[in-house]
């Protein structure tokens, strides 16, 4: 989705706008299925978002979120990268020791229907 005039509505609180219940219910209501797709294709003009009146508001909501968005992207890049370095997966080594072995001898067996 582009922003054109993000003075208008900014990427954070048209995300939040978005995810409500009440946008998301409109949406299920407003799709149809061609084949085996679901979409809205242009139904989603009529899609109304409940924007808040006071302009302070919306910015700061749109704000708080882009912020969370970017904090969750930025924690999640460091849990990847503990991840790797608590499992030993940061040479070529470590990841060709980890294909070769040889979980059968590993793992037990699991015994179904005992």
């Amino acid at each position: 989705m582009s922003f054109p005039k993000p003075s208008k509505l900014s990427p954070g609180l048209c995300y939040t706008l978005l995810n409500l219940p009440i946008v998301r219910r409109q949406m299920r209501n407003k799709q149809f299925t061609r084949d085996v797709i679901d979409t809205l294709g242009h139904r989603i003009r009529e899609v109304i978002l409940p924007v808040p009146k006071d302009a302070a508001v919306g910015k700061a909501v749109g704000q708080f979120v882009l912020n969370a968005c970017k904090k969750r992207v930025e924690l999640r890049a460091e849990l990847a990268e503990q991840c790797r370095t608590i499992f030993g997966l940061l040479t070529d080594q470590a990841r060709e020791d980890e294909e070769n072995i040889n979980l059968p001898s590993v793992v037990p067996a699991i015994q179904y229907g005992e």
